[in-house]
């Protein structure tokens, strides 16, 4: 879940890179009920160049793209419809696989995709009740737009920075998030002020048009259900949980059949943020972020993950679109994932380990660069692997109304 991705509700929690007013236009401001748009919509385009290097294999490099195109519709304005918006979201996603040489647990590239195609990554409708107070939303949308998302790790470009790995790896083939997302609805209420309390339930499998499989409703796999409660004001604190409604594939034991054995899947996280220096015009503003999530165990490779780090915005005096991000992550095998290493030869170890450190800057226009650094040790789990580098440079030009 990265920022730049995450355009117009992304979410993000993520900026979407514009071209600014001049000042010109801000001399015709229009009256205010005029600066609000039936429709609204928004292009970005990233590339990523990523070296890796270590893990006893030659270097190597790849190139890997994502391109977003967004848009939402006002039905109030457009057919009196009160407190309704159509919002959806089309990715094309191709390149390179630079994990496959990384070989890492967690990945190091959130735009990275195991089949690059074009699809029609989110379409839902909100429904806004109490003077926006209460949120209602039904179709296929991005689950880590809503839940497990702290707005300080949104720079980086690691994908446990986005979701943790323990809920990013459940499900037949995925939970709602990036790439594909799933059929489903969701429901939050804004209580005294600060405080919500918002809960999701969605196709536990995901499949949109332009997936493999196309379009999926059936819920024949049951569903997936979060919940999240917390208090976001000047920083955030939150808890959340989730469960499938249906058992899961165990990862290492089988039935007397010879199939997978199924469990039930579920676990927990807290995440928090918290602002240094802070303030619209503030040099240096600075943030921290923490993030703990467990699972049960025995459906996915990982029995907990964290991780944590500060986001450093107008990094110097004049650019006001400077940022610096470091990122710190760990993610905590179970038993049966080492058990699993074990049976192939290798040496497990306890955990993986990654830090990241990116700056980002607006150059010209609607053009950012950001160049990234990440080591990784521990790559997939296993204890005596050679620690991986990765060198990235990403950039972004994005558009929009």
């Amino acid at each position: 879940m990265h920022r730049w991705i995450r355009a117009p509700k992304m979410v993000g929690a993520l900026a979407v890179l514009a071209c600014g007013p001049t000042g010109a236009a801000l001399a015709q401001t229009p009256p205010p009920e005029e600066k609000v748009r039936t429709f609204e919509w928004s292009v970005e385009y990233l590339g990523d160049v990523i070296a890796v290097a270590g893990a006893g294999v030659r270097n190597s490099t790849f190139y890997l793209d994502n391109l977003s195109l967004t848009g939402s519709l006002d039905l109030e304005r457009l057919i009196g419809w009160k407190g309704a918006k159509l919002s959806g979201q089309f990715l094309n996603n191709l390149g390179g696989r630079p994990n496959e040489v990384a070989g890492t647990l967690e990945g190091v590239d959130n735009i990275e995709v195991a089949d690059p195609a074009a699809k029609l990554f989110e379409l839902y409708l909100d429904q806004n009740f109490a003077s926006d107070r209460i949120l209602a939303r039904v179709g296929f949308f991005d689950l880590n737009a809503e839940f497990y998302t702290t707005e300080s790790a949104g720079l980086l470009v690691g994908p446990a920075f986005g979701i943790g790995s323990e809920l990013a790896s459940t499900g037949p083939n995925g939970p709602s998030i990036f790439p594909s997302t799933a059929l489903g609805a969701l429901l939050r209420g804004t209580i005294a002020g600060d405080f919500y309390l918002q809960a999701a339930g969605l196709n536990a499998e995901s499949g949109v048009p332009g997936d493999p499989g196309g379009i999926n409703i059936s819920f024949r796999d049951g569903a997936l259900v979060i919940a999240e409660t917390g208090w976001k004001g000047a920083g955030k604190l939150a808890i959340g949980g989730w469960a499938y409604t249906t058992r899961q594939e165990d990862i290492r034991e089988i039935d007397i059949a010879g199939d997978p054995a199924l469990r039930r899947a579920f676990g927990a996280y807290f995440i928090a943020e918290h602002p240094f220096f802070s303030g619209d015009e503030a040099i240096r503003a600075t943030s921290a972020f923490v993030r703990l999530g467990v699972s049960e165990g025995e459906t996915t490779p990982f029995a907990a993950g964290a991780q944590t780090g500060l986001h450093v915005a107008r990094v110097f005096e004049g650019r006001a679109d400077s940022e610096l991000s470091l990122g710190l992550r760990a993610a905590k095998l179970n038993g049966k994932a080492r058990a699993n290493l074990l049976d192939r030869g290798e040496n497990p170890a306890e955990a993986e380990f990654g830090v990241e450190l990116t700056f980002s800057d607006r150059v010209h226009g609607p053009l950012r660069l950001q160049p990234l650094v990440q080591w990784n040790a521990n790559p997939g789990g296993i204890g005596d692997a050679r620690s991986v580098f990765v060198l990235g440079f990403r950039f972004g030009i994005a558009f929009g109304q």
